[in-house]
């Protein structure tokens, strides 16, 4: 039977920046999950990166989003979309169509 050590509550994981990132940046990781950067690096760099909770992100002006929808993470135009192929969460509190907002997100 193999031993395992816990290396981190899985709350906050430390990953290789993709890209340049400051503080509060939402990152892509893991091909299809997001976190919000908790430290800041240069590409290549290792970040900390808070993988789960509540987070207000960026939402599609256009688009309505409300309670228990799952949205995905654009990163061209670093928004919330209804569609994608990177996972941002569920909505907690959603926003209606037309209205520029943030939406609430569970990740993680």
């Amino acid at each position: 039977m193999g031993i395992a050590r816990k290396r981190t509550d899985g709350d906050v994981l430390q990953v290789a920046a993709l890209v340049d990132t400051i503080v509060g940046d939402v990152v892509e990781f893991a091909g299809n999950a997001i976190g919000v950067a908790q430290t800041a690096g240069l590409t290549g760099e290792t970040i900390a990166v808070d993988s789960r909770g509540g987070f207000d992100l960026p939402a599609d002006d256009a688009e309505a989003f409300v309670v228990g929808d799952l949205v995905n993470w654009d990163d061209v135009s670093d928004t919330c979309l209804s569609t994608g192929d990177c996972v941002a969460g569920m909505v907690v509190e959603g926003k209606g169509a037309g209205i520029v907002s943030t939406i609430l997100v569970k990740i993680g």
